[in-house]
């Protein structure tokens, strides 16, 4: 391919994009990337409500103890423990990489979460 016809090609695809920007902006449409959020766990009784989460790689998942026993969050390959929580007290994770990471309380292992921690979502052209 000769350099005239890349050039002629991306000068044609840089015009498009441009056209296609200004119509977006002016339809009130915009880009918007999915930004990292924090996600709540409540720990109640002997269970983690919701024991299955799901969150965008970056966010934070909040863990509370909203019963009355001393329990823990404790990564099943030994990422991170909570220490115990006693009730009232909260636990803080941020997961930083894309993945599933199941955990447990140490002290009642029967407890068990899973945290799935998606790629950032990219989410195109949306109404303002």
């Amino acid at each position: 391919m000769q350099r005239s016809t890349i050039k002629a090609g991306a000068a044609t695809c840089l015009a498009a994009l441009s056209a296609l920007w200004t119509l977006s902006a002016a339809l009130g449409l915009r880009d918007v990337y999915a930004r990292p959020a924090a996600a709540d766990v409540s720990i109640i009784d002997f269970a983690f409500a919701p024991a299955a989460i799901t969150i965008t790689a970056g966010s934070s998942v909040h863990w509370t103890n909203n019963g009355v026993f001393t329990h823990t969050v404790t990564g099943d390959i030994g990422l991170w423990d909570s220490g115990e929580i006693g009730a009232g007290g909260s636990f803080s994770r941020t997961f930083s990489m894309p993945g599933t990471y199941p955990y447990h309380c140490t002290l009642h292992p029967e407890m068990i979460g899973t945290v799935t921690a998606l790629t950032h979502t990219y989410l195109p052209l949306t109404a303002r």
